[in-house]
């Protein structure tokens, strides 16, 4: 859910005396080009070039802008749910598969046991 209508779930629920328990960002885009790792100056590196440089540049400068975008965004979550927040990844893949059921519940699992 956005972070804006977890927000506004949160204030309703408080009207009626309740409070979330947990909150679950799914589908958080991986950091694989943080700037001061190697792919990530690799990546800064590629921006301007000509093709086909440029497109390896604009699929990673993707990745990249939804990554930042994501960390704005459970930025603003945690600053304002008063509840843990967990992180699920995004899976690249087309359709889920038990071992990706099982990656995610795992993950689950761990942050929500006592």
């Amino acid at each position: 859910m956005p972070a804006n209508e977890a927000r506004e779930l949160q204030d309703k629920l408080a009207l009626l005396g309740l409070a979330p328990e947990h909150v679950v960002a799914n589908q958080i885009y991986p950091d694989r080009f943080p700037s001061s790792a190697p792919a990530g100056k690799v990546l800064t590196a590629l921006a301007g070039a000509a093709e086909p440089l440029a497109s390896l540049h604009a699929h990673g400068d993707l990745a990249r802008s939804r990554r930042a975008l994501n960390e704005h965004y459970l930025a603003q979550l945690s600053a304002s749910i008063r509840a843990p927040l967990t992180e699920l990844p995004l899976l690249f893949t087309p359709r889920l598969a038990p071992e990706h059921i099982e990656t995610l519940s795992k993950k689950l699992e761990s942050a929500w046991a006592p």
